[in-house]
């Protein structure tokens, strides 16, 4: 089998160069594994982020829509008036506190679930 080239000598200085020229390749490998992890950590947090930003404005829609839902009920409710006696009590005596008998009602449906 012949060889490509003159054979190497094992000389001190031809050991040194390869082996800064390995050190140096494999520096800049573990460079490029800190960037890559850098980068995948910098995407995860960003996906997070836009997560958390999605959900808060999902909740925010959600309860405008509820708030919203609830007025319209308030409304429909005191063109018709209360149902019952008691409610129309309440509502007397609320009214005489400056109070929104069906605000309140609706506060305290709120608190129970």
């Amino acid at each position: 089998m012949e060889e490509a080239g003159p054979p190497l000598r094992r000389s001190p200085s031809v050991a040194e160069a390869v082996g800064a020229a390995l050190g140096r390749r494999k520096a800049e490998l573990a460079w490029q594994r800190d960037q890559e992890a850098k980068r995948l950590q910098a995407e995860a947090q960003q996906r997070r982020e836009a997560e958390a930003r999605q959900e808060a404005e999902y909740r925010e829609w959600r309860e405008r829509v509820r708030a919203e839902r609830c007025r319209e009920q308030r409304v429909r409710e005191r063109e018709t008036g209360p149902s019952s006696e008691a409610d129309r009590e309440e509502l007397r005596r609320l009214e005489l506190q400056g109070r929104d008998f069906y605000q309140e009602r609706e506060l305290k449906h709120k608190e129970l679930l």
